[in-house]
């Protein structure tokens, strides 16, 4: 997530490459997002330049917008929530930006359980 008028704005996608050359919010830890960037970091030899911590989606939206760093976020979060005035979101091309989330239950769930309607109905 970018400011309008920022130089990445416009562009169709971005790699890691260019995400380590801009001042980024950090998610607060633990979240799938931050541990997945601090990783790639890591493999990187790299460092993530973290302007500031914010605690909420909100505050993503809020210091983005005023120009204090990127925010990276969930697509389906963007989705959901956004668009959000003044600001664009730019896909990450990366493998490791794309991922899959899988449901499993046993096998001997009975059908008339919570857990066998909720998986029923992910699987839709």
């Amino acid at each position: 997530m970018v400011p309008r008028d920022h130089r990445l704005a416009a562009s169709k996608c971005v790699c890691f490459d260019d995400l380590l050359r801009e001042e980024l919010l950090q998610l607060p830890a633990g979240t799938d997002v931050q541990q997945i960037l601090d990783e790639q970091a890591r493999l990187a030899g790299a460092k993530l330049k973290i302007s500031y911590r914010v605690g909420s989606l909100d505050a993503a939206v809020a210091m983005t917008r005023a120009g204090h760093g990127l925010a990276i976020i969930p697509r389906s979060s963007w989705e959901s929530l956004g668009p959000f005035q003044g600001l664009a979101i730019v896909p990450i091309e990366e493998s490791w930006s794309h991922t899959q989330l899988l449901v499993s239950m046993r096998k001997s769930q009975p059908e008339t359980s919570p857990g066998f309607r909720l998986f029923s109905e992910l699987a839709d």
